[in-house]
């Protein structure tokens, strides 16, 4: 539980950082909602790796895929999640 708990900070506080709107979560994975100056397109095509847990919001009744599920992985995992987003939504 400590370490979900620390990862899901982490995770919370990255995409916030690049413009991410984060839901509270208790649990091991987040919701969040892409930032409105990044394009859903652009964003699915920087999550090209094997390694993170995405599930796109149209997979959720009422939601498009402005949003997205994210489990919590590895903290380097996680990391290497941010840096892919952040190329986009940075540039």
């Amino acid at each position: 539980r400590k370490f979900v708990a620390q990862e899901r900070i982490f995770l919370t506080k990255a995409l916030n950082t690049l413009g991410f709107q984060v839901f509270p979560s208790q649990a091991n994975n987040l919701f969040v909602k892409i930032p409105d100056r990044l394009s859903e397109q652009q964003f699915k095509k920087s999550l090209q790796t094997n390694d993170t847990s995405v599930v796109m919001g149209s997979s959720f009744a009422g939601f498009s895929d402005a949003f997205f599920r994210i489990s919590v992985r590895s903290h380097n995992i996680n990391q290497r999640f941010i840096q892919k987003i952040s190329r986009p939504a940075v540039n």
